[in-house]
């Protein structure tokens, strides 16, 4: 066996054909006959075959063929039948034969790359079919009739059943070949690439096994047959390929139309589909422009990009298509013409929209009138410098923390809008002198961290030394270097942690029925008041009051008289820190509170003198103290003391006709003397 070099790469290329399985029968109807084929044993040896068939409903299978049917041995009767496509075939067998034995043919389809290859000429070349004995026709019909086929084989003088048809076929109705649908088709360099929808199910049934291109020049003139070779789709690597047919040779710019039909494994072609129009085009391109330069074009700060090149001297030029990116090796899109400009053959171009800070890489291609575009030029770079800072940062905040996980100063502020910010610089000084409209701050500021921030916050990590003052201002960068004007300043304060320094009290005393504390007073600024403590046991001390006392004496009740009670005294400021306590002093509480001297009702003037009356006495009254006071005299004097709860008072050592002036003052257990009660007047007349 031999093979020859153009069908041995036919075959290594070949990955599968549309062939049927082996013992399978294929059954296609005409209205004068009854066409069937099958597949012969592969590789192995037999005698021939006999047809039957069997009516629809059952019964007796009828042989049709008084003689087997065989393949085709004679290498003259071959080569008569098949012409020059005969050597297709017997390329596989030894040159000289004239007729192949069984064994030779056996040896062949044993052979894979053989058999793949008679097994595409067998689809490809219908006539194949009867050179393998692998075909028959039914003629003696019975009109209306239905029947079913079946093919038996004989071997070594046996015979067994080979195939058997999977439908029932009535005479005088013919079956059609399967339309081949989807035709579509697109222009190449003098080439027609057509393709369609490729029906596996059809093809392995043996229905629609191959196709026919027509060709016409009008879409109703006369169409010629494209493919003289009926083409038969095959895989490579198991995939179809995108284009199943390339008609070539074709003029470019011209159209042309394009029908397809089937063709079923023996050999009948069914309907032509309807036409497509397909334009071969020129898919040459021309050659790049040369000399493709560029530079700044405009005053500083705006403007665009001049570029030039050299003309590109074709017959076909269309004119020129300029590609802009952002990346040497990234993505470039097409900046000019726009989709609704024409392609024209001008040198320069200028490109309009390069803003500060960019940098732009751009190529430019030729283009033809079949809008083949060369390949790109070198590429050259644009860039156009940023001297234009970022808007000044706003709303800038500084909260002081000094306990928690990040401890610092806390600042934020208003994102900045700008597409090529860079970051933020926090800058920081701690050069503040005075308070309030007396504060200056050093001009004078230092960056608090040497990297840029991407976010609108920052945690300054100072150290949280109580009232320690910081000044901040923030500056945004852009990814040029140019920084905008610092923000306006903000002044952070470490919360104050130091009390004040602990009062002393100066004295502890009762007065007035109250404790009158007094103490000396603190210095601090920011001194907000005094907290007073009062203990029975001086231990444990409670405030006297709720509220901070701001003077320098406070008066407390303490409670029942006759106890001791301790008292001491603590400094607070502004942010709450207290002081520690002064030193304790005690004082024992007692009642200071002298009764009221009863007011002298009336006075009587009688013979032996003048009678004082009053009210009712306090019951804690011990002694009545009675004072008078004559016209003459510069004072009052103590005239009686009553240790009685005596209500009046006779006093018979009065002169006549002078006048007296008496008030009462009492004192009480304790020895408290009430001050003067109501003075009353009276005078004994002659």
């Amino acid at each position: 066996m031999k093979i020859s070099t153009p069908a041995l790469l036919c075959v290594l290329m070949l990955a599968s054909i549309p062939a049927r399985a082996d013992g399978s029968l294929f059954v296609h109807a005409t209205e004068g006959a009854v066409h069937l084929r099958w597949n012969a044993p592969l590789g192995e040896p037999y005698d021939g075959f006999q047809v039957e068939r069997q009516p629809a409903a059952g019964g007796a299978w009828t042989r049709l063929n008084e003689s087997p049917v065989t393949r085709m041995a004679d290498v003259g009767q071959i080569r008569d039948l098949l012409g020059p496509l005969a050597e297709n075939f017997l390329t596989f067998f030894d040159e000289g034969q004239s007729s192949i034995s069984s064994a030779a043919l056996a040896e062949v389809m044993n052979d894979p790359v053989a058999r793949g290859l008679i097994q595409l000429f067998s689809v490809k070349i219908q006539a194949m079919g009867t050179v393998l004995g692998e075909v028959y026709q039914d003629r003696m019909l019975e009109d209306g009739g239905s029947f079913r086929y079946r093919i038996v084989r004989v071997s070594a003088g046996k015979e067994s059943v080979w195939a058997e048809s999977g439908r029932t076929v009535t005479h005088g109705v013919a079956d059609t070949v399967p339309l081949p649908s989807g035709l579509r088709g697109e222009g190449a360099e003098e080439t027609a690439q057509l393709s369609w929808d490729h029906d596996e199910g059809l093809s392995r049934s043996g229905r629609l096994v191959a196709y026919r291109i027509y060709r016409a020049v009008s879409p109703s003139g006369h169409y010629d047959l494209a493919n003289y070779d009926s083409v038969v789709p095959t895989k490579l690597n198991g995939v179809l390929p995108e284009f199943l047919y390339l008609d070539q040779y074709l003029e470019n710019g011209r159209p042309y139309w394009f029908r397809i039909s089937g063709v079923n494994v023996l050999g009948f072609e069914g309907a032509r589909s309807e036409a497509i129009k397909v334009v071969p085009k020129d898919m040459t391109p021309p050659p790049p422009p040369q000399n493709f330069r560029g530079r700044l074009h405009g005053g500083s700060g705006e403007g665009g990009a001049m570029l030039q090149w050299d003309p590109v001297a074709v017959a076909d030029l269309e004119g020129y298509r300029i590609y802009r990116g952002e990346e040497p090796n990234g993505e470039y899109l097409p900046i000019w013409p726009d989709e609704s400009e024409p392609t024209v053959p001008r040198i320069t171009y200028i490109d309009a929209d390069v803003p500060e800070g960019a940098i732009y890489w751009y190529y430019i291609v030729s283009v033809d009138h079949s809008q083949n575009e060369s390949r790109s030029s070198d590429r050259i770079q644009i860039f156009r410098e940023d001297r234009t800072p970022p808007a000044r940062v706003t709303d800038v905040e500084a909260v002081a923390i000094d306990d928690g996980d990040d401890p610092g100063v806390h600042l934020t502020w208003a994102p900045n809008d700008e597409s090529d910010l860079s970051g933020y610089l926090v800058q920081r000084t701690t050069r503040i002198s005075g308070t309030g409209d007396d504060m200056t701050i050093d001009d004078r500021f230092f960056a608090a961290d040497i990297h840029l921030q991407e976010e609108p916050r920052y945690v300054d990590p100072v150290p949280v030394n109580s009232e320690s003052r910081y000044a901040y201002r923030v500056l945004a960068v852009d990814e040029a270097g140019n920084s905008s004007e610092p923000s306006e300043v903000v002044i952070a304060r470490m919360p104050d942690k130091v009390p004040p320094t602990r009062p002393a009290i100066q004295t502890v005393r009762v007065r007035d029925g109250k404790v009158a504390i007094s103490w000396l007073s603190n210095v601090e600024e920011d001194l907000a008041g005094y907290r007073v403590y009062r203990s029975e046991d001086d231990t444990s001390f409670a405030p006297t009051h709720p509220d901070l006392v701001e003077d320098l004496e406070f008066l407390d009740s303490p409670g029942a008289y006759e106890t001791v009670f301790h008292y001491r005294v603590t400094a607070l400021d502004l942010t709450g820190n207290e002081s520690d306590p002064s030193v304790s002093l005690s004082v024992k509480f007692r009642d200071d509170q002298a009764p009221p001297a009863p007011p002298i009702e009336r006075i009587d003037v009688e013979d032996a003198g003048l009678h004082l009356f009053w009210g009712p006495l306090a019951e804690d009254i011990d002694v009545i103290l009675v004072y008078r006071q004559s016209e003459d005299e510069s004072s009052p004097k103590t005239i009686a003391q009553l240790v009685s709860r005596e209500q009046d008072f006779l006093d018979n050592d009065v002169q006549a006709n002078v006048e007296y002036r008496y008030f009462l003052r009492v004192t009480d257990e304790r020895e408290n003397l009430s001050p003067p009660g109501r003075v009353l007047a009276g005078r004994l007349d002659e």
